[in-house]
């Protein structure tokens, strides 16, 4: 039976640097599927490296003043 995507358990987290590699690779389908929603280009955010990424989700403060969530399906 198919589960409703609104009755799907969500976790909310911060995103840590071992996310980097899906927080890239969700970027990028991003750029591909809506390019209007960004000032960068998809050719230009491919060739960013890794480090790049994981730079832009590291966490800032303490507490926190700057950090990016996630919302994963529960499994």
């Amino acid at each position: 039976m198919h589960q409703s995507i609104l009755s799907m358990p969500i976790q909310y987290r911060l995103l840590l640097e071992a996310d980097a590699e899906a927080y890239r690779s969700l970027r990028l389908q991003s750029y591909q599927e809506a390019p209007l929603a960004f000032s960068e280009s998809f050719e230009d955010e491919q060739h960013r490296p890794l480090s790049s990424f994981q730079e832009e989700i590291k966490v800032i403060g303490q507490p926190e003043e700057w950090f990016v969530l996630g919302a994963f399906e529960e499994e």
